[in-house]
């Protein structure tokens, strides 16, 4: 079946015309838009301190996406907490990992990472017995990890930093067939599509999914994936979805 509308479940470049995604409308004819499915909202520094939380008494903070490092170093230096300079890091992959570097002197500190896994990073927290803090999103239904950490017995003190709200998008019409690929990037992108659309039928309509939490997410929620990445294959989603137009609708003539 060609492909003919992508939705990519982001919010959309700041130069699409130097973008991969341009890429796709000039060699697959194909139209591509972008529709982020969900906000975070980070909490004020007056709802923080309220959980009476002092982040200077743990030695490791874990870290499971860019998202929670921004929300959380935010905080602190609106705050203007200093981490003991022994801190450790514990980041669900190397991406969050290197992301650290927008905040930390990366040499200075000792991160550990995980293959993107949470039973990896579970692995990793089992074998270094620390005093753990975990922040993260008001609890919500993507949100498994710490339901891990304590079926694995890892103690840590979670704290909450931002909260997570659905876009409605009903409007899209996305049960109706308006896009023929839709691209998820969280499992909070796949929370909002089955809110607006419970019932949802997959029928023809292709998934994507960048990352092993998200793929694991939408076929729990019972989606078909099609395409995903990082896979031995496709390192990236944008060469993932690339080779699927190349399958489904051949170069642009």
């Amino acid at each position: 079946m060609r492909i003919k509308n992508v939705l990519f479940s982001q919010n959309p470049p700041q130069n699409f015309d130097k973008s991969p995604y341009a890429e796709y409308t000039k060699k697959y004819n194909v139209k591509v838009n972008f529709f982020k499915f969900f906000q975070s909202e980070e909490i004020t520094v007056e709802q923080f301190r309220k959980k009476r939380i002092h982040i200077e008494d743990y030695t490791a903070v874990i870290m499971t996406s860019k998202k929670v490092v921004d929300h959380f170093f935010s905080i602190i230096g609106q705050m203007k907490i200093s981490l003991p300079s022994e801190c450790h890091f514990y980041c669900i992959n190397d991406a969050v990992a290197f992301y650290l570097q927008k905040y930390i002197v990366y040499r200075k500190r000792k991160v550990f990472y995980g293959n993107g896994e949470q039973e990896d990073l579970i692995r990793l927290l089992g074998e270094n017995k620390e005093k753990y803090l975990y922040p993260c999103g008001v609890e919500t239904i993507a949100n498994t990890f710490s339901d891990l950490m304590d079926m694995h017995k890892i103690s840590y003190k979670k704290i909450e930093i931002y909260h997570i709200s659905y876009a409605d998008l009903t409007p899209l019409e996305l049960d109706k067939g308006s896009y023929d690929l839709i691209v998820f990037f969280s499992p909070h992108g796949v929370d909002a599509f089955r809110k607006s659309y419970p019932d949802f039928v997959q029928g023809d309509i292709q998934i994507g999914t960048l990352g092993s939490q998200v793929v694991e997410k939408a076929q729990q929620e019972g989606l078909r994936v099609d395409v995903s990445a990082p896979t031995p294959e496709h390192a990236s989603i944008f060469t993932a979805v690339d080779c699927l137009l190349q399958k489904t609708n051949g170069r642009k003539r």
